[in-house]
């Protein structure tokens, strides 16, 4: 080796800037990748919830609002819903306002009904057995007329609790989209709220219902998603 002259040595490997900056541009490249693809995919089924909204009751919905009127006990005409179960009727647990929401009992107690085919006006008398403290007081201060429709009995168990109008207009307003959940999810439960708000309102027009929650779908969208829908409405 020529005196006087000193060895450079290369960086090996990874080690250079230039790659570990090469080596971050294609990780940042590979996550926008997948931001976009999820992106797409999310407006892609925003699209396919709209679509079934502006048609009135779509068929991106029909077998959740089936489940949604099996839990009323109750199909779109107010009506008793589904098969008759055969057999032995289950025991009814009685009411706890300790252990169980005064708004899960009566689900339940409507699915069994439905489930067995219980003639209306069997519901009241199949459901007051199963009534304690505060909801058999509410049932026991209603007139002897009322007190034998289950549609007042539910209203005036559910006013006992303060849950009226204001309070499923509050839900409805108010939810918003979890990070797990999917667009068509958060559209049946703005639905299931807005059957229960418009129900103890005693109005439930077709097109307000469709509208309103396609307002509440919209909120929940990205930024950009919401302009170009609302630009899109502007052309048409």
């Amino acid at each position: 080796m020529p005196r006087g002259k000193k060895t450079v040595e290369e960086p090996s490997g990874d080690a250079t800037p230039v790659k570990q900056l090469l080596k971050a541009l294609e990780a940042d490249r590979k996550r926008q990748q997948e931001e976009e693809k999820k992106r797409s995919e999310e407006h892609r089924e925003l699209m396919q919830v709209l679509v079934g909204l502006a048609k009135g009751r779509g068929r991106t919905f029909k077998r959740d609002d089936a489940s949604s009127e099996e839990e009323s006990g109750t199909d779109a005409g107010g009506h008793s819903a589904g098969r008759a179960v055969v057999g032995k009727e289950p025991t009814l647990t009685k009411f706890s306002e300790k252990d169980t929401d005064v708004e899960h009992f009566l689900t339940g107690f409507e699915r069994v009904a439905t489930a067995y085919k219980w003639p209306d006006e069997m519901w009241v008398l199949k459901l007051v057995p199963l009534l304690t403290g505060r909801v058999l007081a509410a049932y026991a201060n209603m007139d002897q007329e009322a007190a034998k429709d289950y549609g007042y009995v539910k209203k005036a168990i559910l006013r006992r609790f303060d849950i009226n109008k204001e309070t499923y207009q509050q839900r409805f307003r108010t939810m918003k989209k979890a990070e797990i959940q999917s667009y068509i999810e958060l559209g049946v439960q703005l639905k299931d709220l807005l059957r229960k708000w418009t129900a103890v309102a005693k109005d439930n027009p077709e097109e307000l219902a469709e509208i309103t929650v396609m307002e509440q779908l919209q909120n929940n969208m990205p930024r950009d998603l919401q302009v170009w829908i609302y630009e899109r409405n502007q052309r048409q």
